[in-house]
């Protein structure tokens, strides 16, 4: 069994033009097994190192730990500080976070805001609208309940993280625009329906 490493890690491929990936996990070896299985099933959250994946292949794949870290508390920060100086062209997100919670800066917010353009409103969305335009009742004169009022509030206050790569994102709403997908879809998918197809979660479930 691989010794337990808590650190930072890099990814990048051989005879590629400079792309890599830099993220960081309380094990390091296990992380390295998740991207793999993820690639592989071309599952991957991450749809830029999913496409440098295919096209160069696991064998030329570098995953490197570029620093052990003793004190998980801050991983975090190194994994930041990393970022930071070496600019990784394949995150997404350019800034680390935890499981402590993770807020959007204002360019992650304009990228979301900008995926989102020309795509179709999410279920919520349109159930919103839908009330909203009728009165709040819709056209066979059906009234939203205060049951699924705090349903749906409890839905969108519900973060998301990724067992792979170890983001949060703010609700599934942000999710299914990144990934392009459906809301009703991810919902399906995180609720236990097909879970194995993906690799988030509800960051509140045990």
């Amino acid at each position: 069994m691989a010794e337990r490493v808590c650190g930072v890690y890099r990814i990048s491929f051989r005879n590629d033009d400079g792309h890599f990936y830099i993220g960081s996990s309380v094990n390091v070896s296990d992380r390295r097994y998740r991207h793999l299985v993820a690639l592989k099933k071309q599952k991957h959250n991450n749809p830029i190192l999913q496409r440098i994946y295919n096209k160069h292949g696991e064998n030329n794949l570098v995953f490197e730990t570029i620093e052990t870290v003793a004190d998980a508390t801050i991983l975090a920060q190194r994994e930041q500080f990393y970022i930071d100086c070496l600019r990784p062209n394949i995150n997404i997100l350019k800034n680390a976070y935890n499981l402590l919670g993770y807020k959007h800066t204002d360019e992650a917010k304009k990228k979301l805001s900008l995926i989102n353009i020309g795509k179709k409103m999410t279920a919520e969305q349109n159930l919103k609208n839908s009330l909203a335009q009728k009165g709040n009742k819709n056209r066979n004169g059906y009234r939203m309940t205060d049951a699924n009022k705090q349903f749906l509030r409890e839905l969108k206050q519900r973060k998301v993280t990724n067992v792979v790569s170890g983001s949060i994102l703010n609700s599934i709403g942000e999710l299914a625009i990144l990934l392009n997908i459906k809301y009703s879809t991810m919902y399906a998918k995180l609720s236990g329906h097909n879970r194995n197809d993906t690799d988030w979660r509800f960051c509140d479930e045990p």
